[in-house]
């Protein structure tokens, strides 16, 4: 069989009812189901192209904002479209000719996550090694405070100074960060960094995007030998022009630099959480919030901010500054002892550096 894109649970599980349905009341009930979940799924999906063409024909005269800063809300534009998600792990060392052994060990792991511009396109790939993450052992990547700073830094120095924007997304309501995003988002427009945020969560299963055709670029990887970050940051930018690679820095001093910032818990202070998030699919964001489950339902105005907050303090602050947790010592042993041994020589010790007992 040839390769397939991610299976929609629920287009799944449908099909296995009718297929195992015995009445035909049933059949058709079943049936009717997947007929107005695949018409969901594709009104959002007409939708999303809707918002990309918007996107194109606005800036069809705009110069790529990438690497530049912007004063926000500078120019006039309202319809600037941007997608983000997570891709697949990378495995240090990695080999189109891989050692049998290795494949029963756990090698080190890089997170991707991707930001992209779908004007151009150009998307910005956040290469995170698990030296460098929040928690241990390169955990906590895919929490909200993770996420919500690889996206500021974006937002920071790569954006056209826009007034309006539009995301797309996965509703990850599983992985607990869909309420810290509403807050940041709200947190945004309230400090004037956008006037209009508009944000909308593809239907789980149907989440295909511009953002997943740029890391199928990366493909390349596949058939190349990787032993460190930094030859994977040469593959990443070589491997179209679609693609650009940002790494973490600790020891990066510049303001500008991508930081982990303690968002959950500044929002904490001064937001409430949204019950029932994972049934509201759009939001849009001005100095309030309004939410939409689908496009031809009216919105909802939600009213997430406390009475008790202190608006001079939120707007003039910015959350704790997170340091990287890094690998364990039990950690840093096996990588040394277990994994070293199978990266080619000369990158070994870029790799893992000899530990300070051997």
């Amino acid at each position: 069989m040839k390769p397939k894109t991610d299976l929609c649970k629920t287009c799944f599980q449908l099909r296995e009812d009718i297929s195992g349905s015995i009445s035909e009341d049933a059949k058709l009930v079943t049936t009717q189901k997947l007929i107005d979940h695949i018409q969901s799924a594709r009104t959002e999906r007409e939708y999303y192209k809707l918002c990309t063409q918007r996107s194109r024909d606005e800036l069809k005269l705009a110069e790529s904002p990438i690497g530049k800063y912007n004063t926000p809300c500078s120019k006039n534009f309202e319809n600037v479209h941007y997608t983000f998600d997570f891709s697949q792990y990378v495995n240090l060392p990695h080999s189109s000719q891989q050692v049998g052994a290795l494949y029963f060990l756990t090698p080190r792991k890089v997170q991707i996550f991707g930001v992209c511009d779908e004007n151009f396109p150009m998307q910005t790939n956040y290469l995170i090694d698990e030296q460098q993450t929040i928690g241990e052992n390169g955990s906590r990547t895919h929490g909200p405070n993770a996420v919500l700073s690889m996206l500021h830094h974006y937002l920071h120095g790569n954006t056209y100074g826009e007034k309006a924007c539009h995301f797309h997304a996965d509703n990850s309501v599983g992985q607990n960060k869909n309420k810290t995003t509403l807050h940041y988002l709200l947190w945004r427009c309230a400090k004037g960094l956008h006037k209009t945020i508009n944000l909308h969560f593809m239907i789980a299963g149907h989440t295909k995007c511009l953002c997943d055709a740029c890391f199928g670029m990366l493909k390349k990887i596949r058939k190349s030998d990787v032993n460190t970050v930094s030859q994977l940051v040469k593959i990443v930018d070589n491997s179209a022009k679609c693609n650009r690679s940002e790494v973490y820095n600790e020891n990066d001093d510049d303001e500008n630099s991508l930081k982990w910032y303690r968002w959950d818990n500044f929002f904490t202070k001064y937001f409430k959480p949204l019950r029932g998030i994972g049934k509201f699919h759009h939001f849009r964001f001005t100095r309030v919030v309004f939410a939409r489950e689908t496009l031809d339902q009216p919105e909802k105005r939600l009213v997430l901010l406390k009475e008790s907050a202190n608006l001079p303090e939120l707007l003039t602050t910015l959350p704790e500054v997170i340091q990287p947790a890094g690998l364990t010592e039990e950690r840093r042993r096996y990588l040394y002892n277990e994994v070293r041994p199978f990266v080619q020589f000369n990158f070994r010790d870029e790799f893992c550096p000899r530990a300070s007992e051997e």
